[in-house]
């Protein structure tokens, strides 16, 4: 009897032991770095819009591993894209239908329009974050933010001068290079700049095996012949860059001075590896310039962004068309046989890119 009371009275020492220890902190406050929504106009804080907000971070970029913002956007983001191979992508929200007729959804450099609807003309190259705004805001943007809107954020380097560079080397003979530098140059005077190169010069080539056994349907579609071919026309090359002059006239008022250019040369459009759709290739070029002033009165922030934007998409075809055929033979009709070939470059409508295919095509007599 001794004994159970004995532990009994332990136990209980023990247990009044424990329930003295403070309990610990379950509310510590951990202090995160802020992040300011451009695209509001009044550079708010995050967690002060009462809107659906998604912000992709320098940090992200840089380990997404893609040049592509259409990627980005595709595995950070829930919005709905429509990519083709052809450098051709577009985006909507809220329900909006991705298509390149209507746009609901405003495309946004540094709170300015980006003078495109094509996502893949917009390069990652020198982006700070990239703002994703869910819901209506035409009050601010006009009826093309129905549904929304993208604002990409560029760098704005104003301390020491910093820089870097990535290359990058695969198959097909592709490659990718970008740089980057930006920074104080004296006083109040700084700048970024950025470009990039990326090319593709090999054509696309369908492997020689196959890991994966074939059904009788999977033998009709993928026809052995096929194996080792190449796809024609699908080698690309484009370039271009992102230039920023700044000067910070005191703490509250400064200006920039702002130009990207983005082209692309011998993108093959409508093609196929049986050469079904009448392929073309297409040379697409964006150019974008545009100042902001920007400076605080009070408790009102002002903001001057004159812009002017431009874009130009020339499209040369692959393959003979009727239309063109006739121009060669009313050619043939009014000069007699086509002697050198490269009479054909004197008619209208045929590039050099089409020249080449014609002489597999034409019979010179």
């Amino acid at each position: 009897m001794r004994k159970t009371i004995f532990l009994l009275l332990m136990l209980y020492i023990a247990s009044m032991g424990f329930a003295q220890e403070e309990p610990k902190d379950s509310t510590t406050v951990r202090k995160v770095d802020e992040v300011i929504i451009h695209a509001s106009r009044s550079q708010a804080k995050l967690k002060d819009l009462p809107a659906k907000v998604e912000v992709i971070s320098c940090k992200e970029i840089q380990q997404s591993g893609t040049n592509d913002i259409t990627d980005l956007l595709k595995n950070n983001t829930s919005v709905d894209l429509i990519q083709y191979p052809n450098f051709s992508s577009t985006i909507e929200m809220r329900g909006f239908s991705p298509g390149f007729s209507k746009h609901y959804t405003s495309i946004l450099v540094d709170g300015v329009p980006a003078g495109t609807f094509n996502m893949s003309t917009l390069t990652l190259n020198g982006v700070k974050q990239i703002e994703i705004l869910k819901g209506p805001f035409s009050a601010l943007y006009g009826s093309n933010a129905m549904g929304g809107l993208i604002n990409i954020v560029p760098m704005r380097n104003t301390e020491d001068l910093t820089g870097r560079v990535n290359f990058s080397y695969g198959s097909r003979n592709t490659m990718n290079a970008s740089a980057a530098v930006g920074g104080n140059i004296a006083g109040g005077l700084s700048f970024d700049f950025s470009g990039f190169y990326n090319s593709r010069n090999d054509d696309y080539k369908i492997g020689e095996n196959n890991l994966f056994g074939l059904d009788n349907v999977d033998k009709t579609i993928v026809d052995r012949d096929t194996y080792g071919a190449t796809m024609k026309n699908t080698s690309y090359k484009t370039f271009g860059g992102n230039l920023r002059l700044g000067y910070d006239i005191n703490d509250d008022w400064s200006i920039d001075l702002n130009g990207s250019y983005f082209t692309i040369k011998d993108v093959t459009v409508n093609n196929s590896f049986f050469d079904s759709y009448d392929p073309s290739e297409k040379d697409l070029s964006r150019y974008n310039t545009r100042l902001s002033v920007t400076g605080e009165m009070g408790s009102h922030l002002l903001k001057i962004n004159p812009y002017y934007s431009s874009e130009e998409e020339l499209v040369n075809k692959l393959s003979i068309s009727s239309k063109l055929a006739n121009k060669i033979i009313s050619y043939r009709e009014a000069h007699g046989k086509i002697e050198d070939i490269n009479e054909l470059k004197n008619i209208e409508g045929i590039s050099d890119t089409l020249f080449e295919r014609i002489k597999e095509l034409l019979y010179v007599g």
